[in-house]
């Protein structure tokens, strides 16, 4: 009976492709944001907290108006994908992007696409009159009888008026009992508009964030291992960081078809990197290299100058990234969409997130180097496709993109 209802749904879809009316693009002109009467705009609110979600549903809705293809009751919104070009969710006004979008339906225990659509579209962020706030996350995990920092999960803050607002802070949470809880902001700026937001904390028990006893135990006679196998000991290993920046990495050759210029560069000395960073103990997570060490050096090994000490977990990168670049030659800015050069950060099954270097990006997938703490093992070039992406981090993500990416 489910192989009947899917060939029906398939053939449906095949059918309606042939016979929807066609519809001429229309696009709008961001150097003219007053001019929007001309064109179908996705209008967002700058303080929506999930901008690409928003998007994804207004693009299927309104691609359902005129596609009969697409059954709104048999599309599962969750898990259908959305892929935009660089989109900017700090700027306000008029962005034209291209969106491409997977379907999945719903009762599909497979999560297989099912329709597929690319469009140009025209996004009008709105600017609220309070001022805007992207937090990092909307629900963090804290260790049972840490400290609660409310402040270490707000991403972003601007206001018009010109100064930062102030924030007036209330919660529930109890570090002592393990539960869920609320955390409440407002943000309030010297017009005296304000701007309310809330996220979830759930408190547990540290034994459910980190590694058992006998993992650590393990862990450390391997780092103890490769300290020996290198002739060195641990302060020896972490001295040999500074030379990193006289060493290059290749973005090298990737397969597939990808429609950005890939990252590349050469090698020095004959030197693998994967070799160099092996050696350099002192960067490791329990004898085994750590995504963000491994990040800020292949930043190095890119952009030729060290980003300093980011603090904060893989999930806290993108974010680090974008307020120290105010003082380098490169700027960054967040974004829901990757770039080459680009600096990606996201949760997946680990609360402290991971991160890792976009080499290039592709209509179907993007390709990342990046190092894995919990097993030591290194990836460069890895490609990933969307949904493969999209699967391992359910709470979205965020790229730090240089600003030379973002588009004119």
């Amino acid at each position: 009976m489910y192989g009947k209802r899917k060939a029906r749904f398939l053939t449906s879809l095949l059918l309606a492709a042939v016979i929807a009316a066609p519809i001429s693009p229309v696009f709008a002109d961001e150097h003219k944001p007053d001019e929007t009467s001309k064109v179908r705009v996705f209008e967002i609110d700058m303080n929506n907290q999930n901008p690409l979600a928003t998007l994804k549903e207004q693009a299927i809705r309104e691609r359902a108006d005129y596609d009969a293809a697409i059954n709104l009751n048999e599309v599962d919104f969750d898990k259908s994908t959305i892929h935009t070009s660089a989109f900017n969710r700090t700027k306000s006004g008029i962005q034209n992007i291209t969106v491409s979008i997977q379907i999945v339906r719903k009762d599909d225990s497979a999560d297989s696409v099912v329709y597929s659509f690319s469009e140009n579209a025209a996004v009008k962020l709105i600017a609220s009159e309070g001022p805007q706030v992207i937090l990092k996350q909307s629900e963090v995990t804290v260790d049972l009888g840490s400290e609660f920092k409310y402040g270490d999960n707000i991403g972003y803050v601007s206001s018009t008026v010109g100064k930062l607002p102030v924030i007036k802070e209330t919660d529930n949470v109890d570090m002592n009992t393990e539960g869920t809880y609320t955390c409440w902001l407002t943000f309030v700026d010297d017009s005296g508009d304000t701007t309310k937001i809330s996220y979830l904390v759930n408190v547990r028990k540290p034994a459910e964030v980190t590694r058992s006893e006998e993992e650590a135990a393990q862990a450390e006679a391997q780092a103890e291992e490769l300290a020996s196998s290198n002739g060195m000991n641990v302060t020896q290993a972490a001295a040999l960081q500074s030379q990193l920046s006289a060493y290059d990495h290749s973005g090298g050759a990737s397969s597939g078809s990808v429609s950005d210029t890939p990252v590349t560069g050469t090698y020095y000395n004959g030197d693998s990197y994967v070799s160099l960073l092996k050696q350099w103990v002192g960067f490791t997570w329990e004898g085994k290299l750590q995504c963000v060490g491994y990040m800020h050096y292949r930043f190095a090994q890119h952009y030729g100058f060290m980003t300093g000490k980011i603090n904060g977990n893989g999930r806290d990168q993108a974010w680090g990234i974008v307020a120290a670049s105010s003082s380098w030659s490169v700027h960054f800015y967040i974004s829901n969409s990757p770039a080459p050069g680009a600096i990606f950060s996201g949760v997946g099954s680990d609360p402290s997130g991971h991160t890792a270097f976009v080499e290039k990006v592709g209509d179907d997938g993007l390709w990342v180097s990046e190092a894995w703490g919990s097993t030591g093992q290194v990836n460069e070039n890895k490609y990933y496709t969307w949904s493969q992406w999209s699967s391992m981090y359910p709470s979205g993500v965020v790229y730090a993109v240089p600003e030379t990416s973002q588009a004119a």
